[in-house]
Order: C-alpha cells, then sequence, then structure tokens
C-alpha cells in the first residue's frame, strides 16, 4: 500500500495575513504620524500678521536690533496636544535655528490667554507678528508684547552667547580630542619597521 506524498503547503496563504497585518499596522502609524505633525501647525494656519499696525511699532523699535528671527509666547492647541506656554517665551537665533533659548516669564508677567509668533528672514527686515485674530484682541497682544520685550531684550543675549561660548569649548575639545586619537594612532603605525 502506497499512500501519494503529502502537497508541500502553500505558503502564500500563510504569508498573506501578516502582509495585511504590517500594512495596516504601517497605515496607522502613518496617520498617528501625519496627526502630530499637522497638529503644531493648525496655529500657523489660522493667524494673521498685524506686525505693520501702528499700535505694535514701538516694539518693533525694541525688539529690531535683537539676534533673533522667531519668537513664539502661548499655548497652542493642535488637535488633542498643547504645544507652548505662557511660562517662556522661546527665541531662535537668526544664525542657526537650533539656537533656541527660553525666556522665563515670571507669573506677574504671563497673560493666559495671548499666543503668537514673530518671524522675520534676517536681522533687518521688520518683525512678523502672527496672531490668531478671532482668539486674541489687539490691547492683549500689545499688553503681552509690551510686558515680554524687555525681559528679552534683558535675558535672551546674555543666555545665547553663554550657549555659544559653550558650544566653542566643547568643539574645541572636540577636536583636541579626535587630534590626540589621530596622534595616538600614527604614532602606533610609525612604531613598526616598515
Amino acid at each position: 500500500m502506497h499512500t501519494p506524498p503529502m502537497p508541500p503547503p502553500d505558503n502564500r496563504r500563510t504569508k498573506s495575513p501578516l502582509l495585511i497585518a504590517a500594512g495596516v499596522g504601517l497605515l496607522v502609524v502613518l496617520g498617528l504620524a501625519m496627526m502630530l505633525l499637522r497638529g503644531g501647525r493648525n496655529f500657523a494656519r489660522t493667524s494673521e500678521d498685524v506686525g505693520g499696525l501702528a499700535e505694535l511699532a514701538s516694539i518693533q523699535s525694541q525688539l529690531q536690533p535683537l539676534d533673533a528671527c522667531r519668537i513664539e509666547y502661548g499655548a497652542r492647541r493642535g488637535g488633542r496636544q498643547v504645544f507652548g506656554s505662557s511660562d517662556s517665551v522661546k527665541v531662535f537665533s537668526c544664525a542657526e535655528s537650533s539656537e533656541v533659548v527660553g525666556v522665563d516669564v515670571p507669573v506677574e508677567r504671563r497673560t493666559e490667554g495671548v499666543t503668537f509668533d514673530m518671524a522675520r528672514q534676517s536681522r533687518a527686515e521688520p518683525w512678523e507678528v502672527l496672531v490668531d485674530k478671532d482668539r486674541v484682541a489687539l490691547p492683549a497682544l500689545k499688553g503681552a508684547l509690551e510686558q515680554l520685550a524687555p525681559l528679552i531684550l534683558e535675558q535672551y543675549p546674555p543666555v545665547l552667547l553663554r550657549q555659544r561660548e559653550q558650544r566653542e569649548a566643547y568643539d574645541r575639545e572636540l577636536k583636541a580630542r579626535k587630534d590626540a586619537q589621530q596622534a595616538r594612532e600614527q604614532g602606533a603605525r610609525d612604531s613598526y619597521p616598515r
């Protein structure tokens, strides 16, 4: 009695559920990533530039010489997440966008409900003051800027300078270590006869 050999299992059937699960997982991850990335930009989509208003001219002139190209203040919603806060102002350098200084705002100077961004391409340009006009009244915006401008002017330059000095010291130390490592390796190579 001879039984016919069993056919090999069909691998296509066992791989299908795995591929479907992987595809669904990838779509979920991509969807979540898009929600998170879009969340912080909701403010930018609903804001308008009011930097040219005469009421803000004195603040423009105070902040004009500052070595900064972006200032962010206030909490903004992005879906279920909240970005920013009223207890500090983020100030970004013109030289390098990774140079960010958080300026602490004392409790008595905090303004709840006021959210704005200030932006420009270079120090020579005037500031765009981006605000959601449906949520922030001009007197509240002006008051917040008048409260925050002196703090920014006082705290930002020395902290930025200290950060730059620390980065330069780190870069020097890193270069010295690399040079020493190269010298050790060269010395090791040169110790053998040629």
